[in-house]
């Protein structure tokens, strides 16, 4: 037993002396670790042995060598490249290393002589060209980087050679007017890779840069104007700008030279839509109509002007005369192309501005009830019962919009289109005073596959949950629901009235901080902002903590974004909601407005 136990205590004792020893391969693995971890001492110790045993290895070489440089050893790093030099003369990596080294000890004019020596001894060699300039980049060397594409472009003759490489060059060293044209070269070269240059641009320019871009791109244009992919990213500069004016402008001569069929000025009028620039939208859709029935996009403008200029209405105080011009247009669409497949969206459109805009709630419903009689197709009938529904409120018809509501639930019952009908119904028996029947049916819609329609439904749960004793305050719950469904029916000055009559009625209810926000949002739609902005802080001034302080504190940063035009005080805003709520849904769109403000570049 004494001789085994002899044996093994021998035989691990061996094998755990070799793995103490590490081979020449973990030797460079740890000399690597070390350099990592910034132990260049020790990292040099390892390394030199790696190559002491095997000379060619140029991965321990160039840990090595760098390790020398970190520790301003640089007669070492100088010696040991020139042996690399020497061992292969091919490598023009080496002799860069050697002058490198020279340059680390105050050589310069002997480092210099080096490197100039090497751009001058360049040939047409593609392959030899890329070899260099990356050896004078992996030394930070960028200007000879650059000097060695450049040559290369004359020995080639390829004027336009290496741009994506002196682009990356031209960012490292701060020349932002040539990496622009470098960029500029290369979509001349290679006009497919429009995209690439497009996502490059907008990451490696700030917004300070794009004058400078904006201005060579109209100096390329004028030196090729036949090249469409040069309008095509000036369209995308503007755009970038939001200056959809004169993205038309470019988009509109490409369309014209090219004889195209309107889809990219269609796409164009669409994003002018989404920034709210209606006024460029509407010009880009003219455009598509006047040229006639015949053209491709021409059904689809004249329905998509329409609805930019609805959207234009709603988002100013357009008078009474605005939305009758408004609604002429629409029974004019309407009588000329009857058989179009949005003919239903259209009616449900004029229908809304009958009853909303106009006050004309028997041509409203009529109008609506008609085109749901002709049928169609089932989810377009159903959003129209939905829209119905909506118009029954407005003439006081509860029960005929419990029922349209309620076959719209029926027919779609586990959809999104149902859920919403279940919603609305919900909001009924609230508006009705039926606050128990109406909680009951938002605890299902909680659970409601669509987010809008969960937190909708929580938002009016709580509500309710929070201001309603059955036993003792049901009349202020009661006024409350009763301006709720004025506010619905944009019968704003009686809405006022009646949410005034309930603060009146019960100072210091638990209600107060609803209507305040309600009038808040009324005001802003009726254009009165300093008031609006005076009822968002009164709930941050007593109700802060509570549940609409974030919701109040981040539409009042809107409120001062965008319509009373002063950036530092909503900035100033924007941050103090991440700082006071940093849970809050709105945190994310508030850090990005307030980068906006902030002049950050946002991807």
């Amino acid at each position: 037993m004494m001789r085994v136990s002899l044996f093994y205590l021998l035989f691990f004792g061996c094998v755990s002396a070799a793995f103490a020893q590490p081979g020449q391969l973990g030797r460079m693995q740890l000399g690597i670790q070390f350099y990592q971890q910034s132990d260049f001492e020790r990292a040099a110790e390892l390394l030199e042995g790696v190559l002491e045993t095997d000379p060619t290895n140029g991965t321990a070489y160039g840990y090595l060598f760098n390790s020398y440089i970190q520790l301003n050893q640089f007669e070492k790093a100088e010696k040991l490249a020139q042996g690399m030099s020497k061992r292969d003369p091919g490598q023009v990596m080496y002799a860069v290393d050697v002058a490198f080294a020279l340059r680390k000890q105050g050589k310069e004019s002997k480092a210099v002589g080096q490197y100039d020596a090497f751009i001058k001894k360049l040939l047409p060699n593609r392959g030899q060209i890329i070899t260099l300039s990356n050896a004078f980049r992996s030394k930070a060397e960028y200007d000879y980087a650059i000097l060695c594409y450049q040559k290369g472009r004359q020995l080639l003759g390829e004027p336009m050679a290496f741009s994506i490489e002196l682009a990356e060059l031209y960012y490292a060293t701060g020349q932002k007017s040539k990496l622009v044209d470098a960029y500029l070269d290369y979509l001349a070269a290679a006009p497919q890779q429009l995209g690439y240059v497009q996502n490059m641009l907008q990451s490696r320019l700030d917004e300070a840069d794009y004058e400078l871009l904006r201005a060579a791109l109209l100096s390329s244009i004028q030196k090729r104007p036949d090249d469409i992919m040069l309008s095509e990213l000036m369209i995308w500069f503007f755009v970038q700008q939001r200056d959809f004016q004169q993205a038309f402008y470019q988009a509109r001569a490409i369309d014209r030279r090219m004889q195209e069929n309107g889809n990219r000025i269609l796409t164009l009028s669409r994003a002018a839509v989404e920034n709210k620039d209606y006024a460029a939208a509407i010009e880009m859709l003219q455009y598509l109509i006047d040229k006639g029935p015949n053209y491709m996009v021409y059904y689809d403008a004249r329905y998509e002007i329409l609805e930019a200029e609805r959207m234009r209405l709603q988002g100013k105080m357009a008078v009474e005369a605005d939305w009758r011009a408004l609604a002429a247009k629409y029974v004019g669409y309407i009588d000329a192309f009857p058989q179009q497949r949005n003919i239903l969206q259209m009616k449900q459109r004029l229908a809304a501005i009958y009853g909303y805009e106009l006050k004309r709630f028997e041509e409203a419903v009529a109008l609506l009830e008609g085109a749901i009689a002709q049928g169609g197709d089932r989810r377009l009938l159903a959003e129209a019962k939905l829209e119905l529904g909506d118009l029954y409120l407005l003439t006081d018809e509860l029960w005929e919009a419990a029922l349209t509501y309620g076959q719209v639930d029926k027919d779609f019952p586990n959809d999104p289109l149902g859920q919403e009908a279940k919603f609305r119904n919900a909001r009924l028996s609230f508006y009705k005073g039926e606050f128990e029947w109406s909680q009951a049916q938002l605890d299902v819609l909680k659970a409601s596959t669509s987010q809008r329609i969960s937190n909708d439904a929580l938002a009016l749960s709580l509500l309710i949950t929070d201001n309603l004793d059955l036993d003792t305050t049901i009349l202020p719950m009661k006024a409350f629901a009763g301006a709720e469904l004025l506010m619905f029916r944009k019968e704003y000055v009686q809405a006022h009235a009646a949410f005034e009559e309930l603060l009146r009625a019960y100072p210091g209810h638990g209600l107060s901080d609803e209507v305040w926000f309600r009038q808040a949002e009324m005001y802003t739609k009726q254009g009165a902002y300093g008031k609006a902005a005076e009822k968002y802080e009164a709930i941050l001034k007593d109700f802060g903590q509570d549940i609409l302080g974030d919701d109040a504190l981040f539409l009042l940063a809107v409120l001062y974004q965008e319509y009373l035009q002063d950036s530092p005080k909503a900035m100033a805003l924007f941050q103090d909601l991440l700082i006071k709520y940093p849970d809050s849904t709105f945190t994310f769109e508030a850090r990005r407005r307030y980068r906006l403000l902030r002049g950050d570049k946002i991807n």
